[in-house]
């Protein structure tokens, strides 16, 4: 199984879930909750990390609701990273030497 069921993060409380990623074989912790999002396609570099359930992490940006179409571009759903929203994040980063 590529992912684990919902559970809580330990500093803020949110649900959670964890996804095996494909590349590394390491556990990513995500919002449990998917997003619909659109991937970041060419030269565009912004947005956050989204990651399917099977593990492929992606640069994409979630869906504006006042946008009704997206011309060409195909709306996805995926998990956003719980780094990008949880508050205690930076009690989870290393710090530098």
């Amino acid at each position: 199984m590529a992912y684990q069921e919902i559970v809580k993060c330990g500093k803020c409380g949110a649900p959670i879930r964890y996804i095996r990623m494909k590349r590394s074989g390491k556990w990513m912790p995500v919002n449990a909750k998917p997003v619909e999002v659109i991937p970041c396609i060419g030269m565009d570099k912004g947005g956050h990390t989204f990651v399917t359930l099977d593990g492929e992490a992606f640069r994409a940006r979630k869906k504006r609701e006042d946008v009704l179409f997206y011309d060409g571009v195909d709306i996805i759903g995926a998990f956003e990273s719980h780094f990008a929203t949880c508050p205690a994040a930076d009690e989870y980063r290393r710090k530098k030497k």
